[in-house]
């Protein structure tokens, strides 16, 4: 029983494709480069002849073999049967034990799984509303605190930073917290006015603490708290002030150094007093390596970290900008010749003997020669030939 379906294979490939097809077939019956119409009938002529063609060849194959498709019938008819017969008793128990796996595990396991759904969600609920309470009560107690008529003391501000540190820890032990809407309301609040009275408390007694070489030898404890306090609450305000308060130091220093350079002579002594004005800055270093923050660390090496000074301690910012301000001048000077820029170079010796002398005396260690070379290095140009 032989079919000729030449005429049929394109249609029983796996990479036929019926839009593609009519696709082909349109083009192939609209190809004439003067039509202005799309010609419809012909393509769908010649699909209707193609099926009439195929339903033809199918009658005929019936009516040619009609005994032949008849046991081709019986005979898949039969196949089931025989399949259905011997598999039906192994199909049952398939069943039956499916049916006991559905109900024995798969039913409980999905209600299980849903249940643990629930209750981890109740879990998460229960642990951020026993975190926002927590959370409350250092908000309410931080509002509290600020808000007495007494004005802040160094013992009152500790103990806030010391709330606004457990607030920060309970916001990072749960991030859930900042979706609820009475923690934002809070976090407004304390967290923007509450926190700018804080620092704006502790920014300026640290400053008023460390003014002068009195105060920061004789407040070494109560620097060690502010400056803690303040590197806690807010690391960018902490080295913003430490950097003013070098910078005012070097400014206050710069100036009375300025004034030896017309009159030269007068350098030793003025000199003499700036390095021992510089103790202070060398006891603020010694106070701020003595602050412990973090794990192995302090805040003198907080401090240094930052990336702008590339490892430079408070002692090797002041110095540093005491000379640079100091070259600045000396090199002007210089440079304009007349009986400055002559006596500074006729008492260039003097200035070099005295710094090696004074820099002895800037700290208690052995350290200081790179602070001296730094001040060396300021007068580098009397070595030259000045210009008349």
């Amino acid at each position: 029983m032989s079919v000729n379906i030449d005429d049929f294979e394109e249609f029983l490939t796996d990479q036929f494709n019926e839009v593609r097809f009519a696709n082909d077939l349109l083009r192939s019956t609209n190809n004439g480069v003067d039509s202005t119409t799309l010609d419809l009938e012909t393509p769908v002529k010649k699909i209707n002849y193609d099926l009439k063609e195929i339903n033809s060849r199918v009658d005929t194959l019936i009516n040619k073999n009609p005994t032949i498709m008849v046991n081709q019938i019986y005979k898949e008819k039969s196949i089931d049967d025989t399949i259905q017969s011997g598999l039906k008793s192994s199909l049952q128990y398939l069943d039956i034990s499916y049916q006991r796996l559905q109900d024995d595990v798969l039913i409980p396991y999905t209600k299980a799984q849903k249940l643990q759904t629930i209750l981890n969600k109740i879990h998460q609920t229960s642990n951020i509303l026993r975190d926002s309470l927590i959370y409350i009560h250092l908000a309410t107690r931080i509002q509290e605190i600020m808000d007495e008529e007494q004005k802040l003391s160094i013992e009152r501000a500790s103990q806030v930073t010391q709330l606004y540190s457990q607030l920060q820890l309970a916001i990072q032990q749960d991030v859930n917290l900042k979706s609820l809407q009475v923690i934002k309301t809070l976090e407004i609040q304390i967290g923007k006015d509450y926190r700018r009275r804080l620092l704006d408390y502790l920014v300026l007694t640290l400053t008023k603490e460390c003014m002068n070489t009195f105060k920061i030898q004789n407040n070494k404890d109560t620097i060690k708290i502010l400056a803690k306090n303040l590197f806690i609450l807010s690391p960018p305000e902490f080295f913003n002030t430490i950097n003013k308060i070098i910078l005012s130091h070097v400014n206050i220093n710069s100036q009375v150094l300025m004034k030896t350079i017309n009159s030269a002579k007068t350098f030793p002594e003025t000199f003499d007093e700036i390095v021992k004005k510089s103790h202070s800055i060398y006891a603020l270093e010694r106070i701020l390596g003595d602050v412990h923050v973090k794990t192995n660390s302090n805040l003198l090496a907080e401090y240094s970290s930052q990336g702008k000074l590339q490892g430079m301690t408070v002692r090797d910012l002041f110095w540093s900008r005491i000379a640079s301000n100091f070259k600045k001048e000396i090199d002007i000077s210089f440079k304009r010749g007349g009986p400055v820029g002559k006596a500074l170079q006729k008492n260039r010796k003097i200035l070099i003997d005295s710094i090696n002398k004074s820099m002895l005396k800037s700290s208690d260690r052995k350290d200081y020669q790179k602070h001296s070379d730094m001040m060396l290095r300021s007068i580098s140009i009397l070595s030259t030939e000045i210009r008349v």
